[in-house]
């Protein structure tokens, strides 16, 4: 997987915040998508990863996280 994501830096990270409206109406995507936050919450998980461009473009090898419990498997 080769995604972009929002910078983990406190400055770069917040500027990519204030300017994702922009982002967003000129291509149409967020450009401070927290991505490893959300392939957890999608029961993935990261088992390599490389950094293409800083923190902000990376390449991902997930696979499903067997370990991972969704809400709807609790009763």
């Amino acid at each position: 997987m080769l995604e972009h994501m929002r910078s983990d830096h406190p400055v770069i990270g917040k500027i990519m915040d204030i300017l994702n409206p922009i982002g967003l109406h000129i291509v149409g995507a967020n450009i401070n998508r927290k991505t490893n936050d959300n392939i957890q919450y999608a029961g993935l998980k990261i088992n390599q990863q490389e950094l293409l461009m800083s923190d902000i473009v990376k390449k991902l090898v997930i696979s499903p996280n067997k370990d991972h419990i969704q809400i709807s498997d609790i009763h």
